[in-house]
């Protein structure tokens, strides 16, 4: 516990330092702190002192150039380890950002409040969640390669992108199906027919859950790392289509998935990858009917 306290005193000094060592002047800076990219300045150890208070640096006038170089070499190391340190602690910080900033921007696509073919203006976004245009860039990107963003605007499928897509799902998860009918445990069996249960008594957003559950529980039986990841980047552009057809709600949805759930059960490989090319096949259809009414957005 005290080791704890300690820690927990050394990373709230730190943030009082990065603070702190934002509003220091650059003057005076010492050249071996500088390549650290670090700009302590010697006037002002006191300020480092108050937040550090076990570190007995000083500074007296009239030092010799030896005494001075002494110095210098003291605040060498404090300041390499210091920049280290708050450094570490404050890139959570810039990862966290970017997260926040992602997961907003994408809520806002989920929701219908950034609408197919919308422009995402980089200053606008930055301003209205209240960080740098950096994470809002790098948002961007990873949604556009999700596939909810093209060139630069919210993702407005065609019936060739569903299309596209759809086929791939079909030989990814058909394969999957096949798998599973093989490899899938008891404990995931037994979680795939709860996912049955709930989509069939479930509240919507529990059907939502339970959708994405059930083929993720598939995916992953495969044990193919290779595939789990093509299909993880999918997902985003697959919420889309999971939620159309929850929120729509397709006939048969929850029919389907009990039949796949059995044929997985009874190690019928042939069958389970049977009926989830013809259950994904259904989706598209339905996505497709949407679209062209207009429906789909």
């Amino acid at each position: 516990m005290a080791l704890l306290n300690v820690f927990v005193d050394f990373r709230c000094r730190c943030s009082l330092l990065a603070s702190a060592r934002r509003s220091l002047a650059p003057s005076a800076p010492i050249n071996a702190v500088q390549k650290s990219t670090m700009d302590f300045n010697l006037a002002n150890y006191k300020e480092i002192k108050s937040v550090f208070p076990c570190l007995e640096v000083k500074k007296e006038e009239n030092k010799t150039a030896a005494e001075t170089e002494t110095i210098n070499k003291k605040w060498t190391f404090v300041g390499t380890f210091l920049f280290a340190a708050v450094r570490a602690m404050t890139k959570p910080t810039q990862q966290s950002a970017y997260l926040n900033a992602y997961e907003a921007i994408r809520d806002k696509i989920f929701n219908g409040e950034l609408t197919g073919g919308t422009k995402l203006v980089e200053e606008r976004l930055a301003e209205e969640l209240g960080v740098s245009r950096t994470p809002i860039r790098e948002s961007i990107r990873k949604l556009e390669q999700e596939g909810l963003i093209k060139n630069r605007k919210v993702a407005n499928p065609s019936d060739a992108d569903l299309r596209h897509m759809f086929q791939v799902r079909m030989l990814l998860e058909g394969f999957a199906a096949r798998s599973a009918a093989t490899y899938m445990s008891e404990e995931s069996l037994t979680k795939l027919h709860e996912c049955v249960i709930t989509g069939r008594n479930g509240t919507v957003e529990e059907i939502m859950m339970a959708n994405y559950a059930f083929h993720d529980i598939i995916v992953q039986a495969s044990h193919n790392p290779v595939m789990i990841d093509i299909i993880d980047r999918m997902q985003s552009i697959i919420y889309l289509f999971r939620k159309t057809v929850v929120y729509h709600k397709r006939p048969f949805l929850i029919d389907e998935h009990e039949e796949i759930y059995e044929a997985i059960r009874d190690h019928d490989g042939d069958k389970a990858e049977k009926l989830m090319k013809e259950h994904l096949q259904a989706d598209l259809d339905f996505c497709l009917h949407l679209l062209q009414r207009g429906q789909l957005k």
